[in-house]
């Protein structure tokens, strides 16, 4: 499942030092969720010893390019950044995040994320995104203990951040351990309130205990506090089909349908997705049945 990438996490290196009309539009469109541009924009800036942004600006770049999946171009970025400011927490918790895309089947990547990102927590122990990073790259690693003391450090640090909540609920169920993703759910829920974000994550529990149909309910509620949220838009496409045994609802269909082309419009790139749904249409259509994609 895709971590959504929220700009709450870029304005961390924010400083007066972000000057110049190139750094500024680049930051607007990251905030509007105009990643491509983001990247474009910041990665273009020139690479001079007086530019004050480089280190900045590429950090900007890399947290885009993270946004459109693209791990090795946000690594690259991250580096870059990390060559005019070593120390930087904010761009070796990137360097860490872009690493973790490949560290379940890369043992050199895995290696070289937990170094990193094990830097960045000992250079500041509050930096919430560090932690986060870092406990979400030990449950990849299947390291579960480990993995939930970060996590849940990053979770004091504040209760109400939805990208730690989402974290943890990732880690427990990938543990194998849906109770207490249940609770941690729950508790977001209870300090955040109603969010998309709290929604999603009691769907994911529900749907991981099989409760399909209140699990639909709960993306749907997702989806309406957030058209963008483009797990959700995902796993309704999935548990609509998976409910609606040989297609005969039409109605159920059509849903699953406009979610599906919406998790492609914001930028889904799952090609196996992709190719079954676009089976499922051509076979449909062949015989007459379905609903027509618009």
């Amino acid at each position: 499942m895709m971590r959504r990438v929220a700009p709450l996490v870029l304005l961390v290196f924010a400083s007066a030092a972000w000057a110049g009309d190139a750094l500024d539009d680049a930051t607007k469109a990251f905030e509007a969720g105009d990643f491509k541009r983001a990247a474009e924009l910041a990665g273009a800036i020139e690479a001079k010893q007086d530019n004050p942004v480089r280190a900045q600006a590429m950090y900007l770049a890399g947290e885009a390019k993270l946004a459109l999946r693209d791990a090795a171009g946000a690594e690259e970025c991250f580096r870059d950044a990390l060559r005019t400011k070593k120390d930087s927490v904010p761009a070796l918790t990137g360097l860490g995040r872009a690493l973790t895309v490949r560290a379940a089947t890369d043992a050199k990547a895995a290696d070289e994320a937990e170094k990193t990102l094990r830097r960045a927590v000992e250079l500041d122990a509050k930096s919430q995104p560090a932690r986060r990073a870092l406990g979400s790259l030990l449950s990849v690693l299947s390291k579960h203990d480990a993995a939930r003391k970060e996590l849940e450090a990053a979770r004091k640090l504040d209760p109400k951040d939805a990208l730690t909540a989402q974290a943890l609920v990732d880690a427990c169920l990938r543990a194998e351990e849906v109770d207490a993703a249940g609770k941690f759910a729950a508790w977001f829920r209870k300090d955040a309130g109603e969010t998309a974000m709290g929604h999603f994550l009691e769907a994911l529990v529900l749907d991981r205990k099989g409760e399909a149909d209140a699990a639909i309910a709960c993306y749907e509620k997702a989806v309406a506090k957030d058209d963008r949220f483009i797990d959700a838009h995902k796993n309704l496409a999935i548990l609509r089909v998976a409910r609606n045994p040989m297609y005969r609802d039409a109605a159920k269909l059509e849903k699953a349908y406009a979610h599906i082309d919406r998790y492609f419009e914001l930028g889904g790139d799952d090609p196996k997705l992709k190719e079954t749904f676009d089976t499922i249409r051509r076979v449909l259509e062949e015989y007459g049945m379905g609903p027509k994609k618009k």
